[in-house]
């Protein structure tokens, strides 16, 4: 007999008791927790968040013109990450970024763990559904920055579960508009909430049209107003309906723009060679499984298929998805209860041990910090920001954008900034002087004259031609190096040539 993808079986693994399913349940949440902890790489989107959580902290009302640019004074602008925004400026007063850094982590292994939990509540075996979480890591790993992504990935996975706990009672259902609510203030990933309702919701409606018994699950009514209502919900925000249109133009601003996350995913690097992996995975798990599929459940398969053939960044919903559905295509088999053993339980603690001891707080207790630098490229741009504030207080700086979301944050003036990541707000005007004033084409000193530009903050890795071309030309003198940061500072005759 079939078993359909969302019933839960009458009987499955319980893990009440200390066995080896116990350390295969806590591999793939503590593998997340470990990699992205240990991180240092430059938290690009972080920065501007925290310096806007600043603002809306210290001035009682959310960002709704910019305050950080001088290229663009006072534009309107649509934050609907103000929550998230405000929370981890919270964060970072009370424990810095190792602080913010560790709560990132830790909802990320909530969400791989949750994804897990699904798999082991459908009657999944533990291993496979582990293995499968596992899988799910390795897809999520070019997508895991510190930023406000992470709530909606997190949300994501509970509004799945809900929808499923929904299969067998249906009053679920009645939480998931507050959700949809809460999660248009934390991030622009919501309206993929709203699609993976929309799947639920069709399936439903087919399978009312087919005649199918419903059984304990929600009518088509129910899903549609479930849908409808959870569609008004997300207008419980400070923008209304016009946050969807921040939500469209970012994305396809970011495509014209060929911002790297947000291209089509190329099958000759690692991230695009996962996701085709991932699609023929699943390809060869409905061919072969063997198993009976709910409609939602192919509908879900091909719409987020679709989506993520769109960019690498929206990727991340496939994977999510593609998990649950894959552990319910899995050959069915009898799995045989583990053995209850002291020695099992040591390695489900060493497992969790290994996971507690890679939080940047106890980096000082890590032997692994023996072996790699401690350093992250902040500290570099804190030095370098210092250092701006004492040549030249005050001043417009330009540097690559996203050097600039640092600088927002730190920096002790506003309006600061040529430019920095929320590629939504600037002209394409603006980002045509950007480019050009980057790869220093001809009239590059006439851009940043006309900007007022008063001090360059320069990448050595980055801006090499840029770099040259400073340094030969008499309007321009460097003034300090500091790691890979080189800062040039307009001479004071020009400087005031400029002002007049």
């Amino acid at each position: 007999m079939s078993l359909a993808v969302s019933e839960w079986p009458a009987s499955r693994v319980r893990l009440r008791r200390p066995t080896l399913l116990w350390a295969y349940a806590l591999l793939a949440p503590a593998m997340i927790f470990i990699l992205t902890s240990l991180d240092r790489s430059y938290q690009t989107d972080l920065w501007h968040h925290l310096a806007r959580g600043r603002e809306i902290v210290q001035t009682h009302s959310i960002v709704n013109n910019d305050v950080f640019t001088y290229t663009i004074p006072s534009q309107p602008l649509i934050d609907n990450n103000w929550l998230t925004q405000v929370v981890a400026y919270q964060l970072y007063e009370l424990g810095g970024i190792d602080l913010v850094q560790t709560a990132n982590s830790l909802l990320l292994a909530m969400t791989v763990a949750g994804v897990v939990a699904i798999g082991i509540r459908q009657g999944t075996p533990v291993r496979v559904a582990a293995l499968i979480g596992v899988c799910v890591v390795f897809g999520l790993s070019s997508t895991l920055l510190i930023r406000p992504q992470t709530v909606s990935m997190f949300l994501f996975v509970v509004l799945m579960a809900m929808l499923l706990e929904a299969e067998h009672r249906r009053k679920m259902l009645g939480y998931i508009p507050l959700l949809m609510a809460i999660w248009a203030n934390v991030h622009g990933a919501f309206p993929i909430g709203l699609l993976l309702i929309g799947c639920f919701t069709f399936g439903a409606c087919v399978d009312s049209i087919r005649r199918l018994p419903l059984g304990k699950r929600p009518r088509p009514l129910e899903m549609i107003a479930c849908f409808i209502v959870s569609t008004l919900a997300t207008f419980a925000n400070p923008y209304g309906v016009h946050v969807y249109a921040y939500v469209r133009g970012t994305s396809a601003l970011a495509v014209s723009r060929q911002i790297q996350e947000w291209l089509k995913p190329d099958a000759f690097t690692l991230a695009g060679a996962i996701w085709i992996a991932s699609l023929l995975a699943m390809l060869c798990l409905a061919i072969f499984g063997r198993r009976h599929v709910r409609l939602w459940a192919a509908v879900v398969v091909v719409a987020f298929a679709a989506v993520s053939c769109t960019s690498v960044r929206m990727s991340i919903w496939w994977y999510l998805t593609a998990a649950t559905i894959a552990m319910t295509l899995w050959p069915r088999r009898i799995e045989r209860p583990e053995r209850t053993s002291f020695a099992a339980f040591c390695f489900a603690a060493t497992i969790l041990a290994a996971a507690v001891i890679c939080a940047p707080a106890l980096a000082a207790l890590n032997p692994v910090f023996n072996y790699r630098s401690n350093n992250r490229p902040e500290q570099n741009l804190a030095e370098l920001a210092s250092a701006i504030e004492q040549h030249s207080p005050g001043a417009r700086v330009f540097s690559r954008l996203e050097w600039g979301e640092y600088l927002s944050f730190a920096l002790p003036w506003k309006q600061s900034i040529f430019m920095d990541g929320r590629i939504e707000i600037y002209p394409d005007t603006l980002w045509t002087d950007y480019r050009k004033i980057t790869t220093a084409e001809p009239g590059w000193e006439n851009l940043l004259m006309s900007h007022g530009v008063e001090v360059l903050l320069l990448d050595t890795h980055y801006h090499d031609g840029l770099i040259a071309a400073a340094s030969k030309s008499p309007h321009w003198r460097q003034a300090e190096t500091i790691g890979g940061g080189v800062i040039f500072v307009r001479n004071a005759e020009f400087r005031m040539q400029n002002a007049e």
